[in-house]
């Protein structure tokens, strides 16, 4: 105990004048931007584990959420260039903005319209130099496309978000079948050393350059976590402590819903000015048995990586992943990158699937960033893979999920898949198309499914029989957005498209067309694209 408390004190006293550090939002067009900036500054930056703590506060990247100009009066300069509350000393610094969301979409196949109604309030800023903070809060009432309700329904949660009551909305000419749920965010970010930035909060993260990850995505809800990240010369370590829900387990209103622990270390090396690679290992464990709480493990602290994998080699009664990041830097603005993810897990002895079948994946991309030399024209392709019933765990209570959602790729497993985009800004004008194209085997002859990261591994060694795969599966998604920028302290947009989506099996039809317009404040994905 002195031991740690004088590593405490040490920590408090080694904090040194960095410059005033920005956590950015996780969002794909703001990380975009970043991203292609970081790629021609001199420095070599850590890309692959996001969101980014931004400590430059130099040219580099004010632009990315800095617009130069005065406005005539208040409101344009308040809607344009600043934020809306700002108090800006030496040392201190805080901006309170609202946060908006508001959608109106019509489907084909839907008599009335869809839409979404979000309000919220972002606070955001920093003490001294060293130490930034953010709280977001939203409330939302959402009519969903029909293959999302469909969603909805079936696992009795909101895509990237949790539970949510039913919502009636009074407009005859709205979609009546509609859902209120609430999102909260929240992260205090501390510059202990130079080299050492401690993290507190409840958010998500995302591991990996591309589209997808198949490590760690920003696909579900947001969580509670400890984060410490290293930088070193070339060499970034991170470590994560979060808390998982998993709503399938007994528990009752008092106790709350049953948790389950999360522990993922990342070692990311900038081998040289054009490549750079990462480690990667996670490990899902449960804290109670059926009685209750078994009390904390000591070893489970231990934020060395594969800490856990050479404890307990392959064959841990845990839900561990281990998988490992590459990205390679070319000139004119050309990137590849790729991950490969194990799942490690032990399983049955008899499971005739994974016996035969590693549970794999796998990710290879490639962006261009000023493509065909068109300046901020980007484009990117990307190929995802899965096999069969990777994620899964002996025990449903430790599958790599919280709150009934994947916390890597949303398709689960069991998939081949495609994803392609492009974009294009002039100025405060952007246009994006993105197209999905997927495979995946879904059904074995006893209705289990190779995408169902949520059904015990023992349960399908008991019910399979044969190893075959019966029900085909093919995904085609598509939309085209433009938007236009209004303010880039909080990347609030009015935009507007189209989308396409059709799902087809030997079972079922599935088409979904719809059109839709808004105005929103970019500070999260909320990609649906599955």
């Amino acid at each position: 105990m002195k031991k740690i408390s004088l590593i405490i004190l040490l920590l408090l006293f080694m904090g040194t004048g960095l410059s005033a550090q920005h956590l950015l939002p996780l969002h794909r067009f703001r990380t975009r931007d970043i991203t292609k900036l970081m790629n021609t500054a001199d420095s070599n930056y850590h890309t692959a584990i996001k969101p980014f703590v931004i400590a430059d506060t130099s040219r580099l990247f004010r632009k990315t959420y800095t617009r130069e100009g005065k406005g005539e009066n208040w409101f344009m300069r308040k809607l344009r260039y600043e934020n809306l509350v700002m108090v800006d000393k030496e040392d201190f610094r805080i901006t309170i903005d609202p946060v908006l969301g508001f959608e109106l979409s019509r489907n084909r196949d839907v008599d009335e319209l869809l839409y979404r109604n979000t309000r919220g309030f972002l606070v955001a800023g920093r003490v001294g130099q060293d130490v930034s903070f953010h709280s977001v809060l939203y409330e939302n009432q959402v009519a969903f496309q029909p293959y999302v309700t469909e969603m909805i329904q079936a696992r009795e949660v909101i895509p990237h978000a949790a539970k949510y009551k039913p919502y009636e909305i009074p407009l005859s000419q709205l979609s009546p079948e509609g859902y209120d749920y609430s999102m909260a965010e929240g992260v205090l970010s501390w510059n202990a050393m130079p080299q050492l930035n401690l993290q507190f909060g409840q958010g998500k993260h995302f591991i990996g350059d591309g589209h997808r990850s198949l490590l760690l995505s920003d696909n579900s809800y947001s969580y509670p976590f400890f984060k410490a990240m290293l930088t070193i010369g070339p060499i970034q370590y991170t470590s994560l402590f979060a808390e998982l829900m998993d709503f399938d387990l007994p528990h009752d209103a008092e106790s709350g819903y049953r948790k389950k622990r999360y522990q993922m270390h990342y070692f990311s090396w900038n081998a040289a000015r054009w490549l750079q690679l990462g480690l990667f290992e996670s490990v899902v464990y449960h804290p109670e048995d059926s009685t209750g709480y078994e009390g904390f493990k000591p070893n489970y602290a231990n934020p060395l990586i594969f800490s856990r994998t050479a404890e307990y080699g392959l064959n841990s009664k845990n839900n561990m992943l281990l998988g490992a990041t590459w990205k390679i830097t070319l000139p004119k603005g050309l990137q590849f990158y790729g991950q490969y993810m194990l799942d490690a897990t032990a399983k049955p002895a008899s499971d005739k699937i994974t016996e035969q079948d590693p549970r794999y994946g796998f990710q290879v991309g490639g962006k261009w960033f000023n493509a065909l030399g068109i300046k901020n024209f980007y484009g990117q392709m990307e190929f995802n893979s899965v096999a069969p019933f990777a994620y899964g765990h002996l025990q449903t209570s430790q599958n790599y999920t919280h709150t009934r959602q994947a916390l890597a790729h949303p398709m689960g497993a069991g998939f081949n898949e495609l994803v392609a985009t492009l974009a294009y800004s002039i100025k405060d004008f952007e246009v994006e198309l993105q197209g999905n194209l997927a495979r995946s085997d879904t059904k074995t002859q006893n209705n289990i499914s190779g995408a169902d990261i949520f059904v015990s591994q023992q349960e399908i060694n008991e019910q399979l029989q044969e190893a075959t795969l019966s029900l085909i599966n093919e995904l085609a998604y598509g939309h085209m957005q433009i938007s236009y920028l209004l303010n880039p302290r909080t990347d609030m947009r009015v935009y507007a498209g189209a989308a396409l989506r059709i799902e087809r099996n030997n079972m079922r039809d599935s088409e979904n067309t719809w059109v839709f317009f808004g105005l929103r404040t970019f500070l999260s994905n909320r990609l649906l694209d599955f």
